[in-house]
């Protein structure tokens, strides 16, 4: 691919001394910010071959958890599989980090279970920052990134809507770094505020931390981008010791025993036995009508936010709950450890702008937390966002040549969407380097209107994330849940690998270690399924087996699958069944397959053959439902469409069909502002246009025939 591989390979610390010495350095891909969507983005376009550089303006921070010290969660677990389905490292670096490992709706069906771990969160860190500074073609600059370097670029040399090309940034000391593709990945640092109470605002998208002014500029008055702002909360942090964990009020909660790996790669070796001998309880506690009138009575000590900025609808903080759910007699605050070793506990539910007196006073109304000490106050941090919908599926700017957005500058809120962005924006870089750097013959991927790797919404919680991210833009913080999807069913935590990977695979996202364990176990389970959909009694037969009496002698020859389905036995029973069963019921041959079967294939792989046994019927009418949804998405829209000439369509609407000129259904529904209604009226119109079409070349070839 002509990409230059390793260069400053192996240097860390003294990256910005190197600078020192000259004025410019070059990469294939530079990511700027050290977070969980920079992280999984620097280290996915290093996995390509790019050879990338990661910018961020503290080393020590690279992998911190800012807020809660948890990973996954319902629907949020699920992009973490997904994630790691795509060799990214959150999933890794959970299994290794984890205090608590926990599947979550547990009660309910398997397409909506939340694998979710609370983490240590030095060691996660620690965990994060090993596997970066290790990662092959990937090199690290402690410092900020001040401005980007842009030319203007004319619509015949960038693609339609494209109006600059970056290609390069700028550090805080003027230096430059030279690089074709960019992904910015700043969190809450754009002209992040910190706010504590009516009259503490800080400058900073973190505590500790400052925050990034000059990019912010270059985004909105050098390339004219839409920017919004939001605001998201961190709870105090409380002295564990000072915690009263002996109150009535006060309940622990377990994890799983044994704890469940996210990772793939761990799912039959599990989590090491340094990790799981040592998992630890939390404990939860609920607010009261003292709280409440607590909170009431000092709403005027809140901050002031922008009358149009949006906090976190599904994490709101504790004014707002008094406020949004006033015949609530209580919340529920989960008291999550911080590390194994860590004297710090988070309080989930708490996050607030009171002044730190008033939290205080809130919350020592609390059971269990009437004498306890705060260590850090809770605080509100207000940064600005780039509108989403400016965007490409593949998180390129649509008017921006090499310039790649991922995480919350995009609008989201939590790791796992951070995470699962920063893969995404961080492979389509990498492969933008290698079209760019291959010549005008590579395709579009480079300058980008529909090219590179892209996962739509019946792929994965991905592919819904980033499409309800580019067609519907963001006006609060996102947050993913399994509802969010229309193929949940299909979309589950424990087939994400079978999803993802292979697509990963094809475009060389995926390492040879990972690449070769993925073809085992699809080998593994396919020979689950073989024998699963292969073998079939009569249910006289498998009454004869054991079965018990549940099942009917109705004639009905049924397989492994459908007595799964049924809800009978497990397949894992099954085949202990069929491996003892009578000869004269159950041929020789089937036994020892079943005792081989029993012998060669890890748990894992056996447990998601009998999870997509239960699902089997139910995804194959999804399947049909996704195969139209895709026909209609790349429904072909004629080239000279007048739209000014079709009546159903508003001015605006003309107006901007016109000025996008979209190919296809799918990019005409990206369009904001286009209705349901319009967008029906248009299908109809494309598939009237191609039954002429197939008319016309119908005739045509008679005609020469003729």
């Amino acid at each position: 691919s002509g990409m230059r591989v390793g260069m400053w390979r192996g240097l860390a610390v003294n990256c910005s001394r190197l600078l020192s010495t000259s004025s410019s350095a070059h990469a294939d891909v530079i990511v700027i910010g050290g977070g969980h969507a920079g992280c999984e983005a620097a280290a996915a376009a290093a996995r390509v071959g790019a050879a990338t550089t990661l910018v961020t303006h503290k080393l020590e921070t690279i992998g911190v958890m800012s807020c809660n010290p948890s990973i996954g969660g319902i629907g949020k677990g699920s992009l973490v599989k997904e994630v790691d389905a795509m060799d990214g490292l959150m999933g890794r670096v959970i299994d290794r980090s984890g205090v608590q490992f926990r599947t979550l709706n547990q009660s309910r069906g398997p397409a909506v279970h939340g694998p979710r771990a609370q983490a240590d969160r030095v060691l996660y860190r620690e965990n994060m920052f090993s596997e970066i500074k290790t990662q092959e073609n990937l090199s690290l600059i402690e410092a900020g990134v001040d401005d980007l370097v842009v030319e203007p670029v004319g619509d015949a040399k960038g693609g339609e809507g494209v109006r600059y090309r970056v290609s390069g940034v700028v550090l805080e000391d003027g230096k430059i770094v030279r690089g074709g593709q960019v992904v910015i990945a700043s969190g809450t640092f754009l002209r992040g505020n910190i706010l504590i109470g009516p009259t503490i605002r800080q400058i900073g998208g973190r505590r500790g931390d400052g925050a990034a002014f000059g990019l912010s500029s270059t985004l909105m008055e050098k390339l004219e981008l839409k920017l919004g702002r939001l605001i998201t909360g961190t709870p105090p942090r409380l002295l564990k010791s000072s915690i009263n964990y002996d109150h009535p009020e006060v309940q622990s909660s377990h994890g799983d025993d044994p704890p469940k790996p996210f990772s793939f790669l761990n799912l039959d070796i599990g989590i090491d036995p340094s990790i799981a001998e040592k998992q630890i309880a939390t404990h939860f506690t609920f607010t009261n009508n003292e709280t409440h009138e607590m909170v009431k009575a000092h709403f005027d000590l809140l901050p002031t936010f922008q009358a149009d900025v949006k906090g976190p609808r599904y994490c709101p903080s504790i004014e707002n709950k008094v406020r949004r759910f006033p015949d609530r007699k209580r919340h529920m605050i989960w008291l999550e450890p911080e590390g194994f070793e860590n004297e710090l506990v988070y309080p989930n539910g708490l996050n607030n702008g009171f002044p730190p007196e008033i939290q205080e006073k809130i919350i020592r109304t609390i059971p269990g937390l009437e004498n306890v000490t705060l260590t850090q106050p809770g605080y509100a941090v207000e940064y600005d966002f780039v509108d989403p919908r400016q965007l490409l599926p593949t998180l390129r700017l649509k008017s921006v040549v090499g310039l790649f957005l991922a995480g919350q500058i995009n609008g989201t809120t939590g790791y796992e969407e951070a995470a699962a962005q920063g893969t995404i924006a961080g492979i389509n870089a990498a492969l933008a380097a290698g079209a760019a750097s291959a010549g005008p013959t590579a395709g579009d991927i480079s300058e980008g209107e529909a090219g590179g790797f892209i996962l739509d919404r019946a792929d994965g919680y991905t592919g819904v994330l980033i499409d309800d991210l580019v067609t519907k833009g963001a006006s609060e913080p996102y947050r993913m849940f399994t509802s969010r999807s229309e193929y949940r069913l299909s979309l589950r935590p424990e087939n994400a690998d079978r999803r993802i990977t292979p697509k990963a695979i094809e475009v060389g996202a995926i390492g040879a270690e990972r690449e070769r364990f993925f073809w085992e176990r699809m080998s593994h389970f396919e020979r689950a399924m073989d024998f699963a959909e292969g073998i079939r009694y009569s249910g006289y037969a498998w009454r004869k087996m054991g079965i018990g009496n549940s099942i009917r002698e109705d004639g009905t020859v049924r397989s492994i699958s459908d007595i799964i389905r049924s809800g009978y036995l497990s397949f894992h029973q099954l085949l202990d069944l069929l491996a003892g069963a009578p000869r004269h019921v159950v041929s020789e041959q089937t036994v020892e397959k079943a005792k081989n079967l029993l012998e060669t294939l890890p748990n894992s792989v056996i447990e998601a053959a009998e999870v997509e046994s239960q699902y089997k019927l139910y995804t194959a009418k999804q399947a049909q439902e996704v195969e139209r949804m895709r026909r209609q998405r790349d429904l072909a829209i004629p080239e000279d469409t007048d739209y000014a000439s079709l009546k159903w369509f508003s001015l605006e609407e003309i107006e901007k069909l016109s000025q996008v000129r979209p190919r296809t259904m799918g990019e005409a529904n990206s369009i904001m502002g286009v209705t349901p209604a319009s967008l029906s009226f248009l299908h109809a119109f494309c598939l009237r246009a191609q039954k002429l079409q197939k008319g016309r070349s119908n005739l045509r070839s008679s005609s020469s025939l003729a």
